[in-house]
């Protein structure tokens, strides 16, 4: 009796042990930081049912100074700036960007009247640097810079620089090296 008793209340305590560890405190809330200024979106971002990270479009592409066209009849986006023009059409995996294909992973979807992209069209069609931080709920997005100190340009010992290209040509060709090598003078 005595054991049953015991093991009624273990099992009791587990159970609301585990309700109050599942109700406790709520996670963290996906956020986007853009160019490392936090972004307050309308639309929250979330993880499709193939695991894809799925963002909203307009917000996303305003605020990196692109133009938004959408267009009724055939479900399609075009966003514009001074340097690409991408298009999109909801449902369609392939993306064009300045006339070139481009295969997405994951559809463009609408979702609430507003339309959702997988997070690589950021990184393959408009060349940003994507990160996600999983234990912050945390999308950084940023555009690359070319870096112009002194330590970061090319020599113009032109002999030194095609010798230097063969070596890692050879290197990545029969070491499988892929990585970064500092040279310096």
């Amino acid at each position: 009796m005595s054991k049953r008793l015991v093991s009624l209340i273990l099992i009791i305590s587990l159970i609301f042990g585990m309700t109050s560890i599942s109700l406790g405190v709520p996670g963290p809330s996906p956020s986007l930081l853009l160019n490392d200024k936090t972004i307050s979106l309308e639309q929250e971002i979330y993880v499709n049912e193939t695991g894809q990270l799925m963002v909203p479009l307009r917000q996303v592409a305003e605020e990196l100074k692109y133009e938004v066209l959408w267009n009724d009849e055939d479900l399609s986006i075009e966003l514009k700036n001074s340097s690409n023009i991408v298009k999109l059409q909801i449902g369609k995996s392939d993306v064009s960007l300045d006339n070139m294909k481009i295969s997405l992973s994951a559809a463009p979807i609408l979702k609430n009247y507003k339309t959702f992209v997988p997070v690589e069209i950021f990184s393959s069609a408009i060349g940003l640097i994507v990160g996600w931080d999983s234990v912050q709920k945390r999308l950084k997005l940023n555009q690359p810079k070319e870096n112009t100190e002194v330590y970061f340009q090319i020599s113009e010992e032109k002999a030194i620089t095609l010798e230097l290209e063969n070596y890692m040509k050879a290197l990545e060709e029969k070491e499988n090296f892929h990585g970064t090598i500092l040279v310096s003078k």
